[in-house]
């Protein structure tokens, strides 16, 4: 097989869809977090990473959480990081 098969190959490579829970305490670390999921070998869904602390309050709280919660259903799995905080037992 060519190198640019295997490459080829390797993107179309179906892989877990991860919802990363973390407290806003650890928002910190979201991109080391992230770097973890994907050396485990899974696709992380960080809700920080995809909008930043709650779209830096451009909207409103609740339209961001409705959006995390339906992320999180699509998800084939959920890994919590660090503490629970109130947000991640919701997600829990």
């Amino acid at each position: 097989m060519s190198e640019f098969n295997h490459v080829a190959k390797n993107l179309q490579e179906e892989k877990k869809i991860v919802f990363t829970a973390l407290s806003c305490k650890n928002f910190h670390q979201r991109m080391l977090i992230s770097k973890h999921a994907f050396e485990q070998g899974v696709v992380p869904i960080n809700p920080f990473n995809l909008f930043g602390y709650y779209l830096y309050e451009l909207v409103d709280r609740d339209l961001v959480r409705n959006a995390n919660n339906n992320i999180l259903k699509r998800c084939d799995e959920l890994w919590v990081y660090g503490e629970i905080s109130d947000g991640v037992l919701a997600e829990i």
